[in-house]
Parts: C-alpha cells; sequence; structure tokens
C-alpha cells in the first residue's frame, strides 16, 4: 500500500512540474522597453596608420652590403633616432684607398707648382737679361751715327741679335706659362674627379647608417632571400632601393573595412562609428567614416557578393591601436536618444501593415503599429502598449 501511495504522489508530481513548464512556455511575453535605441551596421576591419614612411636601402650604395645592426621590430622612434646599420669594412678600405691617391695626386700638384714656379722664375730672369741686353744694343746703335759704316752695319747686327732674343725670351715666359697652366689644370682636374669619388664613398659610409626620416613605429618588410620572402634581420644583404622598414605615424589612424553592396546606400562620409579592438574588448573607440569607394569589387570571400571599400578615421586613437589590429566597426546609421521598441520576433505583417499580439484577460488580441526603424535585434515603434504584455509568438498557431 505504502508503495502504490509513494508511486502515485511521483506521478502527480511529474504531472504538476509538466503543467508548470507548459505553462510557462505558452507564456512567452515581453514588454514595450523605452529609451536609446541605435540602428547601425557593424563590419569587420583592420587598423592601419593614415600617414606612413618607407626607408628603403639607399640608392647610393655601389656594392652589396651586410646588416650589422637594426632596431627592434615595434620600437617607436622619432625623427633622426637610429633604424639600422650597415656593414662598413669594403666602403672603409675603398675610401682608404681613394685617400691614398688623392694625397700623392696633391702632392703631384705641391711639386708640379713648385717647378713651375722655378721655370717661371728662370724664364723671367732670362727675360731680364735678354731685355738689359736689347736696351744697351739699342744705346750704342745711337750712339755710333757719326761712325764707320761698317763699324754701324756691326752694331745694327748687334742690335737685331739682341731684339730677337729679347722676343724670344718674352714668347718662352708666355708659352712657360700656357704650359704651367695647362699642367696644373690636367692634375687638378684629375684631382677633383678622385675627390668627388671620395665624396660619393664617404656619402656612402654616411648612408649605411640610417636614421628615422620621420616618427613612427618600426615595422620591417619582407624581403627576397634567394628562394623565399622573409622579414629583414641581421646577416641579410638587400639589394639598392628595396623597402626595408615602415614607419607608420600613430598620431593618425584609420580603419579598412568593406560594407555590402545591399548596405551602401545606408552610410554616408561623416557618420559616426563605434570601434572595438578585438584585443582589447574593454574600450570602446569613436570614428567617423572618411571615404567610400566610388566603384564596387568582387568579396575576396564570394565572387557573387560585392562590396564597397571604406576608410574610417579614428578619433583619440592611443598606444594600444597597432597598424594590422584586427577591428569591429559599428557604424551608426540613425541614432535615436528616446523611443519605443522591442524584439523583431514581436512584430508580425500582413497586407504591408505592422502588428504584435498583445495579451489580454481573455487571451490576446492584434495591435498595429507605426514602425520608426528597426537593427538587427529590436525594432522601434509608435504606439500605445507600453504597459502590455506582447507575445514573442503567434498564439494562433499554439505554438512558440
Amino acid at each position: 500500500m505504502k508503495k502504490i501511495i509513494i508511486i502515485i504522489s511521483i506521478f502527480l508530481l511529474l504531472q504538476l512540474v509538466s503543467c508548470s513548464k507548459l505553462e510557462n512556455s505558452s507564456d512567452l511575453t515581453v514588454r514595450v522597453k523605452n529609451g536609446p535605441f541605435i540602428v547601425s551596421i557593424t563590419e569587420t576591419g583592420e587598423i592601419r596608420a593614415k600617414n606612413s614612411v618607407v626607408v628603403s636601402t639607399p640608392r647610393s650604395l655601389r656594392s652589396t652590403a651586410k646588416i650589422l645592426e637594426i632596431i627592434p621590430e615595434g620600437s617607436i622612434v622619432k625623427k633622426g633616432d637610429f633604424l639600422l646599420q650597415f656593414d662598413a669594412d669594403n666602403v672603409l678600405k675603398e675610401i682608404e684607398s681613394i685617400q691614398t691617391e688623392l694625397d700623392g695626386l696633391n702632392s703631384d700638384i705641391e711639386k708640379s707648382d713648385a717647378n713651375h714656379q722655378f721655370l717661371i722664375l728662370q724664364a723671367e730672369l732670362d727675360l731680364e737679361n735678354a731685355e738689359t741686353s736689347y736696351k744697351l744694343a739699342e744705346m750704342r746703335l745711337k750712339q755710333i751715327e757719326f761712325e764707320s759704316q761698317s763699324r754701324q752695319e756691326e752694331e745694327k747686327l748687334s742690335f737685331k741679335i739682341s731684339e730677337n732674343s729679347y722676343i724670344e725670351v718674352k714668347e718662352r715666359l708666355k708659352l712657360q706659362k700656357i704650359t704651367n697652366a695647362s699642367e696644373r689644370s690636367a692634375l687638378m682636374s684629375r684631382y677633383k674627379r678622385v675627390k668627388l669619388k671620395l665624396e660619393k664613398k664617404e656619402d656612402e659610409l654616411n648612408n649605411l647608417r640610417i636614421i628615422a626620416p620621420e616618427n613612427g613605429l618600426v615595422v620591417y618588410s619582407k624581403i627576397w632571400k634567394g628562394s623565399r620572402w622573409g622579414k629583414l634581420q641581421v646577416g641579410d644583404t638587400p639589394w639598392r632601393g628595396q623597402a626595408l622598414i615602415e614607419l607608420p605615424d600613430l598620431s593618425e589612424m584609420e580603419i579598412e573595412t568593406s560594407v555590402n553592396e545591399v548596405d551602401i546606400s545606408k552610410i554616408n562620409v561623416g557618420m559616426k562609428v563605434n570601434i572595438q579592438l578585438d584585443a582589447y574588448r574593454d574600450k570602446t573607440y569613436s570614428g567617423e567614416i572618411r571615404d567610400i569607394a566610388r566603384l564596387a569589387r568582387t568579396s575576396d570571400m564570394s565572387e557573387d557578393v560585392k562590396i564597397f571599400d571604406v576608410t574610417i578615421k579614428v578619433v583619440g586613437a592611443d598606444e594600444k591601436m597597432k597598424p594590422g589590429m584586427t577591428s569591429k566597426c559599428e557604424i551608426i546609421i540613425n541614432e535615436y536618444k528616446n523611443v519605443d521598441y522591442l524584439p523583431v520576433e514581436a512584430l508580425f505583417s500582413e497586407d504591408s501593415l505592422s502588428f504584435v499580439y498583445v495579451k489580454d484577460k481573455i487571451g490576446y488580441h492584434k495591435e498595429y503599429l507605426k514602425i520608426i526603424d528597426k537593427n538587427d535585434i529590436h525594432v522601434a515603434i509608435k504606439g500605445k502598449i507600453a504597459e502590455e504584455k506582447i507575445y514573442l509568438y503567434n498564439p494562433e498557431n499554439g505554438k512558440e
């Protein structure tokens, strides 16, 4: 008898629990809420710097240079800070060789100048002597006006010889000056060529130490390493003009994202955007749409989907925000400060009219509403049902 009573008790208890569950399941209702209401589109984007400078291997390098030292990736640098040092041994040896050649040329010029000075001095003395002889011969010629004819002819001949000698020595001095100038010009031309060569090598030496042209974050570039692409590292020998380091300016950041062509008509430049970084979900950043592409492109996910690239300006970026980070961008289409709204599951329609099922004492009745706006979760409405319970399903079908 006891067993029968226990079994009946258990049965009644199960029935009670079952009825309770059934009653709860048939009473899935909500009330209209009131408050801020946001209509938005959420897209995934990637952080990047608006401005960025690429540092490349100097084109002045005449030979392949090995990287000896490089600043750690992720460092924040200021304009003028050290970035990278190439091996300078080969360039230093070339500079030493060129300097030796230049010193030799400088010595040759000094010797040449000394020799030229001596030759000019000797030529000037010869000219002075020839001029003296010429003047003496001229004086004697004037003094023998009344002497014999033979004596006059002899002095005339002597004067002619002195005159010719004077002219010859005078021309020789001019020629010596021209020769000296020509020889010095040739030496100086060679000296200048070698000096220019030295200056280029010195520039090359200076360029082996690369400094930051602007402020930014150090990001290594990928370079070709013979059989594969890889990030820059000590020991690499990049070719001239190859990108080595990128310096994005962290003071002004932006996000590159895309919007489906179905939604593109809803957005405009200047719209506000709420931004969250995947790495830091505890903070929301502000932004605004800076640019919308004029032409659509095919999505990387599907050739049937067309998207428009959108650039978002970040307002108030901080040190947490780094290029390459993934972010969630909520583009605010419309924003209401105070409006009634309810879940989209509670809304039904017939003949293009929207309504809800309102619970009443008898059971339920339809209440037609004016739709103000809606998002993926809620719908903003205008009506007088704020205090009523509204079904989240169609009670006419008797199921959720």
